[in-house]
């Protein structure tokens, strides 16, 4: 994915990708629906090898270098991370050339965090610190100061952008004036960070993989991490000029997302007229399970316009209550207006199911099929659709759920509640060959249905399941 996205940069000639893993460049065969096959296109070359010494090896000058290994902890991965390596990939860059460093929050403390951005700061002059979600951050560096051209923003993302459609459902960035928002640290932030206590980590002393090792045996995730980072945020905001409301709109992009809660609520208490932040913190109030903030604010929102994202989650709220009729209406709504159209119609689906109308969640999930994005701003509607599917698989019309189901696997094979639920289906419409297929499949993702077998011998039988 990655790769397709820097290849889709317009004016982008060639991109190298260097894998240590061949396993993972066979497996990408299985993601083409996100990465357009791009490993196959004529400007990507693939070269199986150790980063350091491909480029070590390679002597060609590169405007972007991006280091994105899998986490620290696994062995060989943390020399990646030392300013050895870093003045390798130095060597290797023009001299206006950026490089990136992925740097997942999730498992490792601030100090091992800033280490490894003072390993960077120490090879390179200009160092900033941009984040995707509240467990991703990238580090930017030069040899130049970093600087934002607004002609090359509109080319890249917004309605016109190249890369408009990744920016809008990955990032929320829907205009080009979304894009600093994700601006974490400035050079200034970045100083202040640097003040603080950092792991020490280079090629002759390795601590990173076992610092790392041990924060990841302890299970607490990131926590502080992201708010720590954004504390510095907030204290050299007069020097790195980042807008907090900018800042706030880019933790909207998963929905719910508990991390964004304190900044989300300061944005909705500084514009509370603006829907948008009431429907976020109504949907955080949700994931924490509280429903009374999320009715009230809602329920002013659907009286007051049809805000499409108010009206979908009204209606899933509704959906949730057992307020069937309430549930049709704002589901309904949503959709004209607008909203995620598979959430709707899946939410419709599962709403029908209740009600025994296989029909209607046969004409509604299949609706919800074609429209589903699986992005992070619009996720596949997975809980809906199953609650939809697994009523049609048990209860409904045998050859209705067979249809339905098989349909359902050809959208989302990588899901393995289908694989199940098809494996019913099919039982039920007495394909026997077809239970046993997907009975097998169950068992590439790790599952066993002890009953598997015996369900397909009386099948095969012609006995009643």
């Amino acid at each position: 994915m990655t790769t397709r996205v820097l290849t889709d940069v317009p004016g982008m000639q060639r991109v190298s990708v260097v894998e240590i893993e061949p396993a993972v460049l066979a497996m990408s065969r299985h993601f083409f629906n996100v990465n357009g096959d791009v490993l196959t296109r004529p400007s990507v070359s693939v070269v199986v090898d150790d980063a350091r010494s491909a480029l070590q090896i390679d002597r060609r000058r590169y405007d972007v270098i991006v280091s994105e290994p899998s986490n620290p902890w696994l062995a060989g991965v943390a020399t990646l991370y030392t300013p050895e390596f870093f003045r390798i990939v130095q060597g290797r860059l023009a001299g206006d050339g950026v490089f990136c460093q992925w740097i997942q929050l999730y498992q490792l403390p601030l100090a091992v965090v800033a280490g490894i951005v003072g390993n960077v700061r120490a090879v390179f002059p200009h160092v900033e610190l941009w984040f995707s979600s509240p467990s991703d951050v990238m580090v930017l560096a030069s040899a130049r100061p970093l600087a934002q051209e607004p002609a090359w923003l509109e080319r890249l993302v917004g309605p016109r952008g190249a890369l408009g459609e990744p920016a809008s459902e990955y990032l929320a960035i829907d205009r080009p004036e979304d894009f600093p928002g994700h601006r974490l640290l400035g050079e200034a932030g970045v100083a202040a960070l640097l003040a603080h206590p950092t792991a020490e980590h280079e090629d002759d002393r390795p601590r990173l993989e076992f610092l790392a090792a041990r924060r990841f045996l302890d299970g607490r995730g990131t926590e502080g991490v992201f708010d720590s980072l954004v504390a510095i945020r907030a204290a050299t905001r007069g020097h790195d000029s980042t807008s907090p409301f900018l800042f706030a709109k880019a933790l909207t992009v998963r929905r719910g997302d508990v991390a964004g809660e304190r900044y989300i609520e300061a944005a909705r208490r500084a514009r509370p007229a603006d829907p948008l932040w009431t429907v976020h913190a109504a949907a955080i109030h949700l994931a924490l399970g509280d429903t009374v903030f999320a009715d009230t604010a809602l329920g002013r929102l659907v009286r007051a316009g049809r805000d499409p994202d108010a009206w979908l989650l009204a209606g899933l709220l509704a959906l949730q209550h057992g307020q069937g009729g309430r549930a049709a209406s704002l589901l309904s709504g949503a959709l004209a207006a607008g909203a995620d159209a598979a959430e709707a119609r899946a939410g419709l689906a599962a709403l029908a199911a209740r009600g025994h109308d296989w029909k209607r969640v046969a004409v509604e999930a299949r609706a919800a099929f074609a429209a589903a994005r699986g992005t992070l701003r619009h996720p596949y509607p997975r809980d809906l659709l199953g609650q939809a599917l697994t009523a049609l698989a048990l209860e409904g019309p045998a050859e209705a759920a067979d249809s339905v189901t098989r349909e359902a696997l050809s959208s989302r094979s990588g899901w393995s509640k289908f694989h199940e639920l098809r494996a019913v289906a099919a039982l039920r419409a007495g394909r026997c060959d077809d239970a046993a297929q997907q009975f097998l499949a169950l068992l590439e993702f790790g599952i066993t249905r002890d009953d598997g077998p015996a369900m397909v011998m009386r099948c095969r039988r012609g006995e009643k399941l």
